[in-house]
């Protein structure tokens, strides 16, 4: 979505309350907040993909693009939902790689060598290994597969 007023005079630059930072917004000058609010977020938009060594446990809301290096065979598992099957992947950029786990029938939507676009992942730390899952309303997007642009979109909310 693209916003399109113009501001006309500086009595028309929006202020921005916070409580750590400069109150209000200068002409040519973000208050603080907002500079830590948009650093905080920045990688949330689909076109701002977060590199893996920037990952930390307790982000939320991650978009990563990597190459899926390995997917271990699945195994079975008792949550406190039930049983599941889980596979445990591995994510890599230029930056390093990550374990990134894939739930019930995420297991068969990616394959060894894909890239995909991870979306609306968390990080969380397992038995001292920063690890990812993807939320119920996340995404994992194929975007070539065996050396083939593909776009292959798949929920990740449980069926």
């Amino acid at each position: 979505m693209r916003y399109t007023r113009a501001i006309r005079s500086s009595s028309e630059m929006p202020s921005l309350e916070s409580t750590g930072g400069s109150s209000n917004c200068q002409h040519g000058q973000m208050s603080r907040s907002f500079k830590s609010l948009r650093n905080q977020t920045e990688h949330i938009l689909p076109g701002n993909a977060l590199k893996i060594a920037e990952v930390k446990r307790g982000q939320r809301n991650l978009v990563l693009t990597g190459k899926i290096a390995r997917v271990s065979s699945p195994r079975d598992i008792q949550t406190r939902y039930g049983p599941a099957k889980v596979a445990t992947a591995t994510l890599e950029d230029e930056t390093g790689s990550i374990s990134f786990n894939l739930w019930r029938a995420q297991i068969d939507w990616v394959k060894e060598n894909d890239l995909i676009r991870i979306e609306n992942a968390f990080a969380n730390s397992f038995r001292d290994t920063l690890e990812l899952n993807i939320g119920a309303d996340g995404k994992i997007v194929v975007l070539s597969r065996e050396g083939k642009q593909v776009t292959v979109e798949q929920s990740a909310a449980r069926p």
